[in-house]
């Protein structure tokens, strides 16, 4: 009978399942990576129809932490540096006139 390499999936797996460590907790964070991204799928494809629902997961696994307080702490970063930069694009618009016509 042929012996499993030391770094096989199915011991990972085994490992990861019957004791707490590392492998747990990569197990974990993939499991809730997994969730955000299929809940971002869903709901940017079925509840708000966006024309491209494929952005919204790759978002979502980016912003998922090792914790929850990290993901809230994150996502609460994200969502303010993006809301400056649109109202500082939005008052250098209204300053600095720009036309587009040939």
């Amino acid at each position: 009978m042929l012996a499993r390499p030391v770094g096989s999936p199915v011991r990972w797996f085994d490992r990861a399942v019957r004791a707490p460590g590392p492998e747990r907790a990569a197990l974990v964070q993939a499991i809730k990576a997994t969730g955000a991204a299929v809940l971002a799928w869903v709901v940017a494809s079925r509840v708000f129809d966006f024309s491209q629902p494929f952005l919204a997961p790759w978002s979502a696994i980016f912003i998922v932490e090792a914790t929850v307080y990290r993901s809230v702490r994150s996502a609460a970063q994200q969502i303010s540096a993006v809301t400056v930069a649109v109202v500082l694009a939005t008052a250098v618009a209204a300053v600095i006139p720009w036309d587009c016509s040939p």
